[in-house]
């Protein structure tokens, strides 16, 4: 008779783990050792572990945790941002050619102005970066073409123009206050 209970059991388990993975499972905390889902009719581990942040993949409809890695902006090449959760080949060549026409990123937030990072992207990579401000090449608005002011993306045709008007009439700037009374660049 034990044999016999001990079979129905083990059957019982089976069946509901089956049940369960047909019908997909969605948790909403974090938890050690792994589960299995159902995805794209496939049955695959999905690893927790205890850390800062989780995401919720749109397949599977599981939260994923993971513990944020911490890249310096200004220098990570596309290999290193590829291995952010939510940056593949696309965006990683994105931010660093939009790093090249800063000039590097003052601020991690700038990562926001990328074209097609919007607010659900940012708020799931901003976590994995810091900005060492050393590595920013800053522009010397006194000695720039205006080709160089042009392709900086802050810089607009008419405020490049102001500057080229005041510069022909004498002008030296020696700070952005200057640049604010005389009308040249605009508070924003």
């Amino acid at each position: 008779m034990g044999r016999k209970s001990g079979y129905i059991a083990l059957l019982l388990v089976v069946v509901v783990v089956i049940a369960i993975s047909a019908i997909g499972i969605r948790r909403e905390d974090n938890l050690k050792g792994s589960l299995i889902c159902k995805a794209d009719s496939v049955f695959m581990p999905v690893i927790y572990s205890n850390s800062v942040d989780s995401v919720r993949t749109a397949k599977t409809n599981i939260k994923k945790s993971y513990k944020p890695l911490h890249i310096e902006l200004n220098s990570a090449d596309t290999s290193v941002l590829r291995r952010v959760y939510g940056i593949g080949a696309v965006f990683s060549r994105r931010i660093v050619d939009y790093r090249e026409k800063l000039g590097g990123y003052c601020s991690v937030e700038q990562l926001r102005e990328v074209r097609g990072i919007d607010e659900e992207v940012y708020e799931r990579i901003f976590r994995n970066f810091f900005v060492d401000s050393v590595l920013i090449s800053k522009i010397n608005i006194n000695f720039a073409t205006q080709n160089e002011l042009l392709s900086h993306p802050y810089f607009t045709p008419s405020m490049v123009r102001r500057i080229e008007k005041a510069k022909k009439r004498g002008g030296y700037f020696t700070s952005r206050k200057e640049l604010l009374d005389r009308n040249i660049l605009l508070e924003t």
